[in-house]
């Protein structure tokens, strides 16, 4: 005959052995979960980025091309001293195309002979710099704001082809 006390053959887990595993899964789904937070906001950061950086170097591709097909260039003011735009003539002196930052909406816009203007970016561009010497046009700094607020800025120069 057996006593009252606890037999050792008994199967079982104690409340002390599933609060430790309860605590050491929650650890686990919180280092799990805290890896995937960070992750998706690095992934976030890198596409808004991204995103910015291929609007900055369609607006340089879009400014080259144009200036390539023009005889002259000439840079002029917008009302914000750290924006700028550019008109392109032909040889006849006749406007080909212009690229300014418009202040509604902080965006580069394109206009091409007689049609209604249109933006050219999705990023908003918070500086926009031109310079003519010669038979180049100089592009010193394009800065968009991504998404997330970084800059991203971009340098180039084209050359007058049509001159």
């Amino acid at each position: 005959m057996r006593g009252a006390g606890m037999d050792m053959e008994q199967r079982g887990i104690t409340l002390t052995e599933v609060v430790i595993v309860t605590v050491l899964a929650a650890l686990v789904v919180s280092v799990l979960l805290g890896f995937y937070v960070n992750s998706q906001a690095t992934w976030t950061d890198g596409s808004t980025q991204a995103l910015a950086q291929r609007d900055a170097t369609m607006l340089v591709s879009e400014i080259t091309a144009k200036a390539h097909e023009a005889f002259s260039a000439q840079v002029f003011n917008s009302p914000d001293p750290s924006h700028q735009g550019v008109v392109f003539f032909d040889q006849s002196n006749a406007e080909k195309s212009r690229f300014w930052w418009e202040e509604s909406d902080s965006l580069i816009h394109e206009q091409i002979g007689g049609r209604p203007p249109m933006p050219i970016t999705q990023a908003v561009v918070t500086r926009f710099v031109l310079d003519t010497l010669d038979r180049i046009v100089q592009i010193p700094v394009v800065e968009m704001r991504t998404a997330e607020g970084k800059l991203v800025q971009q340098t180039s120069a084209a050359a007058l082809y049509n001159r």
